[in-house]
């Protein structure tokens, strides 16, 4: 029998409404020109009640009364120093200077400001507690500090009480304005960072595509031009017309990989025309399938064994031209890495719903040491695949072979 599901015990109904009087976010730190201002209203309240209340008809005071009066004047240096940490204990802060305001005058600006930075922060369990405090004090000091004309009790009672509310309320509301201002401008500053992450983004993938496209152009010329260049060097039984071959196969390659170079340019150049015009510029033509037994033919010339199956038919022209470039950077590492190895290309549609692009060689761990590359095509063809939605692998089959497969399905 499964077991019931468990269920959090009621809270008392005093226990909720306690929870829902939970205190606001953190204030924002204050700025040393805010601190200062309010310390200077601290110290001009508290000692200035304490010169009006207590020192006129001075002449008249008794010794205790003067004792007093002294204390009165050491407490509100107390009050200021402990006003000072109200951020840190905001209700027992308030709570202790609005209990020695009541007998003490030096400490009203400390228990008014404890009290305002309890409202401004909206936190209303604190004010539940102090502000019954806050009228019990003020009613108090009506008794320690007579005024010349007595005040009617109740009369006095409902000043403190009006008094008491009005300053909970007026800094209640400045808080919820701030945390309304502070919370609008975090939005801004996420909405912000969100906006710069995905400019990063997009910058960083213009670059991967930039680089991918680049690498796709001039690494196969690029390639041919440094065999042939090496060739050249290294060579010295070549005789004057295998040279001249091997000299115009290298500017053949250079023009080729120049034009190739300007035709990538034109893609990414920005679109509009010379002279601030409007019109599109005509984007420059992609290889494609249609282009693949040429580009067969070149490593055949270069002498390649290169055979070539193409069973693919008719496939959308973003597959043809990742096809290509799949072929293209596969005989550029087979020229790379085993020359003069024979290599098999295939295209097939299994399923009629991908393309599938297999290329294989056999292995030669002792083949020459290989062109100096920066490694990037292989991993430049896994993301082209990737963005295409398809998927790539490449690595030994466990026969002997190096086999290069591509699965590039036919609809986005």
């Amino acid at each position: 029998m499964p077991d019931a599901p468990v269920t959090a015990p009621r809270l008392p109904w005093w226990q909720r409404v306690w929870d829902a009087l939970a205190p606001g976010a953190e204030p924002a730190p204050l700025t040393r020109w805010q601190k200062t201002w309010r310390l200077v209203v601290v110290v001009f309240l508290g000692y200035g009640s304490w010169a009006t209340i207590t020192l006129p008809g001075s002449q008249g005071h008794s010794t205790a009364r003067w004792a007093l009066i002294a204390l009165d004047a050491i407490v509100g240096l107390f009050a200021i120093w402990l006003v000072l940490r109200r951020r840190a204990h905001p209700v027992a802060v308030a709570a202790i200077l609005t209990v020695l305001n009541a007998g003490f005058v030096t400490v009203t600006g400390a228990a008014l400001l404890a009290f305002a930075s309890l409202a401004a922060r909206r936190h209303l369990q604190g004010l539940v507690l102090v502000a019954p405090l806050m009228i019990a004090a003020t009613m108090v000091t009506e008794v320690v500090w007579p005024n010349e004309t007595p005040i009617h009790p109740l009369a006095a009672l409902l000043t403190a009480t009006l008094a008491t509310v009005a300053v909970g309320a007026v800094f209640y509301a400045i808080g919820s304005r701030r945390a309304v201002k502070q919370a609008a401008e975090e939005r801004l500053a996420a909405a912000e960072r969100e906006q710069a992450a995905r400019v990063a983004q997009a910058q960083a993938a213009e670059r991967t595509r930039i680089a991918r496209e680049m690498h796709d152009v001039l690494a196969h010329r690029i390639s041919l031009v440094a065999m042939h260049a090496s060739a050249l060097t290294y060579r010295e039984d070549l005789t004057d017309e295998e040279r001249r071959t091997a000299a115009t196969t290298i500017e053949r390659n250079a023009r080729e990989a120049l034009t190739e170079l300007r035709e990538v340019l034109g893609v990414l150049r920005d679109p509009q025309a010379v002279g601030g015009g409007l019109e599109l510029r005509p984007e420059a033509p992609q290889p494609s399938l249609r282009d693949l037994p040429g580009l067969i033919e070149d490593a055949r010339t270069l002498g390649a064994s290169v055979e070539l199956t193409d069973d693919s038919g008719e496939v959308p022209e973003r597959v043809g031209r990742a096809a290509y470039r799949i072929v293209q950077e596969a005989l550029t590492n087979a020229r790379k890495h085993a020359p003069g190895a024979p290599v098999s290309v295939r295209l097939e549609r299994p399923d009629g719903r991908g393309l599938v692009v297999t290329v294989r060689q056999p292995e030669h761990p002792t083949a020459v040491t290989a062109a100096p590359g920066a490694g990037m095509g292989l991993l430049g063809l896994r993301e082209r695949v990737a963005l295409a939605g398809g998927s790539f692998h490449s690595g030994p089959d466990g026969s002997g072979d190096w086999v290069v497969t591509a699965r590039l399905p036919l609809t986005s």
